[in-house]
């Protein structure tokens, strides 16, 4: 058995006083909690579990997931056996293309609670009948949206949508519509959008 002491030895006091309270003395005792277990201690953040799972990975144990880990997610807005390849990630947003029963999606996952505003953003500008990508799903740290690339609904805007006359004209028409409704609604965050494919032009 690996003792206890080869994660303590980098922990912060907080952190270390958290499992020795609990008389954990080996890592494999750690194989009965998770993540989101262990953040709900006094002394653990983000950032003890990332040193928690970087120990656990040098010994050949398995890492922790964290709450917002996009297979937690997943799970919990009910996405079955989903193949996942990770687009980017930075600044603890991550962003993931998501393939489950034929159908394709994309995944935003939000590490940091202040950057989960997008998700109200998306349920606001729905309640105020903006036109937007659909949120198909969400949980509290991620949502669920349609995958532009693969559906002829929508498309990602280009280049050439600068010069297009009529693509001018329809934003404007969607940035007048978010201003009078957003002032309504003392609607201040920026928000990301996508513009529907097919019912851009009158």
């Amino acid at each position: 058995m690996i003792p206890m002491d080869v994660l303590l030895d980098r922990l912060e006091p907080p952190a270390r006083k958290a499992f020795t309270d609990r008389g954990i003395t080996t890592l494999a005792w750690l194989n009965r909690l998770s993540g989101r277990e262990m953040l709900q201690w006094d002394g653990i953040d983000d950032k003890t579990i990332e040193i928690i799972n970087k120990t656990l990975t040098e010994c050949g144990y398995s890492p922790k997931l964290l709450p917002s880990s996009y297979i937690l997610q997943l799970a919990e807005m009910g996405v079955r056996i989903p193949i996942v390849t990770k687009i980017r990630e930075k600044d603890g947003i991550s962003v993931y293309r998501v393939d489950s029963n034929g159908e394709r999606y994309i995944l935003k996952s939000f590490k940091n609670p202040w950057d989960r505003r997008e998700i109200s953003n998306y349920k606001l500008l729905a309640t105020l009948n903006v036109p937007t990508l659909p949120m198909l799903n969400h949980t509290e740290m991620a949502l669920l949206l349609p995958d532009v690339e693969a559906c002829g609904e929508y498309r990602l805007g280009t280049e050439a949508d600068m010069s297009d006359v009529r693509v001018a004209r329809a934003v404007a028409r969607w940035y007048k519509t978010l201003h009078e409704k957003g002032t309504e609604a003392n609607l201040k965050s920026a928000l990301q959008i996508a513009v529907p494919d097919g019912r851009l032009y009158d």
